[in-house]
C-alpha cells in the first residue's frame, strides 16, 4: 500500500484493516517527511480559529475534495488535490476534519438509558396530549391580569407592596455602598503594606512556621523588600553627606571671594628654571609656532571573535513511541523530538514521567531514560566511548559492542561504568531526596543484575559481579556494595496501571512535535481523568514551569491536582538550593508581590524538619490551624493541613476538606491542642 495522505488519514483515524496498519506504521517510522506531515495534521485539526475554504471559486470545491475522500478521482486529480492540501493548512484541517467525521457516520450513538429517559420526559406538549385533555387545557387558562387590577387589592396589600418596594432598593443600594467600602479598603491595605492585604495572622517579619535551626538558608529572618520612602530617604541622606565632605575638603577663599590657588610645586633640580624667570622670558620673548608631530593613527585593536566548535553527533533518538523533549537554547522553552532525531553535544534533553526514550550513541553505547529524567551529552575522550552529565532521573546503560566505557557525571561525582557485552544492562538512579525542613540530598544506585562490570570513581574502584547494588548519598557518601535480590523493575518495564497507561497514551497523542509542550499540558490538566491531570502536572513540575504550578496547588475540588503540583515543587526545591529563590520570585507575582505572603508558602512548601518538631509547642500547632479557616487561600488551608498531618498524623475523627472547610472540623483540632494531644510525643501519632 502507498503512503499518500489519504491512506495516512485513515491511519491516523484507524480505518485500515490490520495489515495495512502495520505497513504503513512501518513506512511512517521510516519517513521523516511523513512524520512531519503527521505533527502538522494534529496541528492544524486543533488550532483554533482556523479559517474555512470559500464556498465559491475555490480550486477544491467540496464535490472534488468528497470524491477524493471515497477514492473515486483519477491519478492526475488525486495529485492535484493533495498537493492543494500540503499547500494549504486550510484545506489540510478541512480534509483531516471531513474525513474524521465520516469515519464517525454510521457507528451507533452510545446513549444512556438515563438520557433516554430524561429526553423523553421532556416531551410534555399539548399538541401529545387527547382531545379531551387538549380542550381541558385551554378551558383551565385564565388572561393575565390587568395593570388596574392591582390597584384593586386591599389597602394594607398595597401599603405592604409598596414598602417591600422601597426596603429592596434601599438594601440594593447599602450592599453597592458596604461593597465599594470593602474594596477600598483593601485597596488601601494593598498601599500600606503586604501583611493586611493577605488577610494572614502573622505579624510584619514573621513567618507561617517557628524558628528554623541548623540550616543558614532556612533563617526566618529573610530580607525584606526596603519600602520606596525608605530609598528616597537614603538617598537624600547620602547627598547630605557628599555636600557636607565637599565644603570641608574645598580650598579657603580669600577677602575678595576668590579661593587662592595652591603654588605649583616644582620638581628640585639643578636645571630646572624659576618661575620667576619663566614669566619674564614668556612676557618679552614671543613663544615659537611648535611644529606638529606626525602620528601614525592607531588602528583600534578589534577583538577576536569567539571560536565556535561545530556541534558534534553523538547519536539517535531511536525510539518509536515516548515523549523526549530538547531544550532550545534561544527560548529556553521544551520541543519535542521526533525518532532517528540527532543528538548533540552541549544539548539538553529531558524525558517526561511515565515515558522512556532510548538513546543509541555513536560509538555503540545505548541509553535508555526512564521516567522523568534529564541529561546532556559531552564529547567523548580517549579510552571512554559515551560520556553523559546526569542532572536526575534513570538510566538503563549497554552496548552493542563486545565492551564499552560509559562516563557519568552528576552532583558533584563522576563514575566510569564498564559494560562487558551486549546481553549486559546496568541501571543507574539519581535523585533529589525531599526532606521536610531541608537540606538539599542526593542519593544515587547502581544496580548489576548480572555479569561482570567494573566500577570506578575518583575514590574508589570496584569489580562487579551481579547481582549486586552500589549507594551513594550526599550526607553518607559511598557505601559498601550490596547483594541485589531483584532488579528494580523499571530496568525492564514501567509499572502502571491499565489506566495510567490510557493517561499516558492520550498526553502522548495532545503534545505536538512543533507546537508549545506548556500549553498541551495544561489542557491536560484539565481531563475529566484523575490520572490524566496528575501525569500533566507531574510533566509541567519536570519541565520546571512554576507559574503553571502555584496555580495548580489553587484547583478547587481537585485535590489530587495541588497534592500532585504540591510534590512537583518540593522535588524542585530538593535539586538545588538556588531553586527557592526561584520559588520565591514566582510566589511575589501570584500573591501580588506579598513578601510575607510568598515567604509563608514557601515555609509550608520546606516542611518541619525533626529538630523543629522537637522544639515545636502548643502555639506552634495553633498558628498552623488557624490557616485552615476559609479566609486563607486554597493552597494554604491545604498545605497547613499537610503539615499537620505529617508532624500529628490524620486522625479518624476529623475529616477536613480544604475544598469546604467546617468549623467543626477545626475546632476539633484545637480541642486537640487543649486536650494536650498536641505537640504529640511521636512524629505521625497523636
Amino acid at each position: 500500500m502507498r503512503l499518500t495522505l489519504r491512506t495516512l488519514l485513515a491511519y491516523l483515524d484507524d480505518t485500515l484493516e490490520p495489515a495495512a496498519t502495520k505497513e504503513i506504521g512501518q513506512k511512517l517510522t521510516e519517513s521523516r517527511q511523513a512524520q512531519e506531515l503527521v505533527s502538522r495534521i494534529r496541528e492544524v485539526t486543533r488550532r483554533r480559529r482556523v479559517t474555512a475554504p470559500p464556498v465559491a471559486g475555490d480550486d477544491l470545491d467540496p464535490d472534488l475534495l468528497a470524491e477524493y475522500l471515497d477514492n473515486l478521482l483519477p491519478a492526475d486529480a488525486v495529485a492535484r488535490v493533495e498537493n492543494l492540501c500540503l499547500d494549504s493548512d486550510v484545506h489540510l484541517a478541512e480534509a483531516a476534519a471531513c474525513h474524521q467525521i465520516l469515519t464517525m457516520i454510521g457507528q451507533p450513538a452510545n446513549v444512556s438509558t438515563e438520557t433516554r429517559q430524561r429526553m423523553y420526559d421532556l416531551v410534555h406538549s399539548i399538541e401529545s396530549m387527547s382531545a379531551d385533555r387538549h380542550a381541558a387545557a385551554h378551558v383551565d387558562r385564565h388572561p393575565a391580569p390587568a395593570p388596574w387590577a392591582l390597584s384593586e387589592r386591599p389597602l394594607l396589600a398595597r401599603i405592604l407592596t409598596r414598602a417591600a418596594i422601597v426596603l429592596g432598593v434601599v438594601g440594593a443600594c447599602a450592599l453597592v455602598w458596604i461593597s465599594l467600602n470593602v474594596n477600598r479598603a483593601k485597596k488601601e491595605q494593598n498601599d500600606t503594606g503586604p501583611v493586611a492585604a493577605t488577610g494572614l495572622n502573622v505579624e510584619p517579619g514573621k513567618l507561617f512556621i517557628p524558628e528554623r535551626v541548623g540550616d543558614e538558608r532556612y533563617d526566618p529572618a529573610l530580607p525584606k523588600l526596603p519600602p520606596a520612602e525608605s530609598v528616597d530617604l537614603q538617598l537624600k541622606e547620602l547627598e547630605t553627606a557628599l555636600a557636607k565632605s565637599g565644603e570641608q575638603s574645598a580650598p579657603p577663599k580669600s577677602a575678595a571671594g576668590e579661593a587662592s590657588k595652591p603654588e605649583q610645586q616644582m620638581p628640585k633640580t639643578e636645571d630646572a628654571p624659576k618661575p620667576e624667570a619663566t614669566k619674564v622670558e614668556s612676557a618679552t620673548t614671543e613663544p615659537k609656532p611648535k611644529e606638529p608631530v606626525k602620528s601614525e593613527p592607531a588602528e583600534p585593536a578589534q577583538p577576536k571573535p569567539p571560536t565556535i566548535e561545530p556541534a558534534v553527533v553523538l547519536g539517535k533518538f531511536v525510539s518509536t513511541s515516548g515523549v523526549l523533549l530538547r531544550a532550545d537554547p534561544t527560548s529556553a522553552e521544551w520541543r519535542r523530538l521526533a525518532a532517528q532525531t540527532d543528538i548533540k553535544n552541549d544539548e539538553r534533553f529531558l524525558c517526561l514521567p511515565a515515558f522512556r526514550a532510548a538513546l543509541q550513541l555513536a560509538k555503540g553505547p545505548s541509553a535508555e531514560l526512564v521516567g522523568e529524567t534529564e541529561l546532556s551529552l559531552e564529547p567523548a575522550k580517549e579510552g571512554v566511548d559515551a560520556h553523559i552529565k546526569l542532572d536526575h532521573g534513570r538510566l538503563v546503560l549497554g552496548t552493542n559492542n563486545a565492551r564499552a566505557v560509559i562516563r557519568v557525571d552528576f552532583v558533584d561525582q563522576s563514575w566510569s561504568v564498564t559494560v562487558k557485552g551486549p546481553e549486559q544492562s546496568v541501571g543507574l538512579s539519581v535523585m533529589p531526596v525531599w526532606q521536610p525542613g531541608g537540606p538539599v540530598s542526593y542519593e544515587a544506585t547502581l544496580y548489576v543484575p548480572r555479569g561482570e562490570v567494573e566500577f570506578q570513581s575518583a575514590t574508589q574502584a570496584h569489580h562487579l559481579g551481579g547481582p549486586v547494588q552500589l549507594r551513594w548519598s550526599t550526607t553518607g557518601g559511598m557505601r559498601d556494595k550490596e547483594s541485589l535480590g531483584l532488579p528494580p523493575a523499571w530496568m525492564e518495564k514501567e509499572v502502571m496501571t491499565p489506566v495510567e497507561v490510557r493517561a499516558a497514551s492520550a498526553l502522548e497523542a495532545a503534545i505536538p512535535f512543533d507546537g508549545s509542550v506548556v500549553l498541551a499540558l495544561v489542557d491536560a490538566t484539565r481531563e475529566d481523568r484523575r490520572e490524566s491531570r496528575v501525569l500533566a502536572v507531574q510533566s509541567l513540575g519536570a519541565i520546571e514551569r512554576l507559574p503553571a504550578l502555584i496555580d495548580a496547588m489553587n484547583t478547587m475540588d481537585r485535590r489530587e491536582v495541588r497534592k500532585a503540583a504540591i510534590a512537583a515543587l518540593r522535588q524542585y526545591l530538593a535539586r538545588k538550593s538556588e531553586h527557592e529563590e526561584a520559588v520565591l520570585n514566582a510566589l511575589l507575582v501570584r500573591f501580588n508581590k506579598s513578601e510575607v505572603h510568598a515567604n509563608g508558602v514557601l515555609d509550608l512548601l520546606r516542611g518541619y524538619s525533626d529538630e523543629e518538631f522537637q522544639k515545636m509547642k502548643a502555639k506552634n500547632y495553633r498558628s498552623l490551624i488557624d490557616l485552615l479557616g476559609a479566609d486563607h487561600d486554597l493552597c494554604i488551608r491545604e498545605l497547613a493541613i499537610m503539615n499537620l498531618e505529617d508532624l500529628a498524623g490524620k486522625p479518624s475523627s476529623i475529616n477536613y476538606s480544604p475544598d469546604k472547610p467546617r468549623d467543626t472540623d477545626i475546632q476539633s483540632w484545637n480541642r486537640a491542642v487543649d486536650e494536650g494531644r498536641l505537640p504529640p510525643k511521636t512524629r505521625g501519632k497523636m
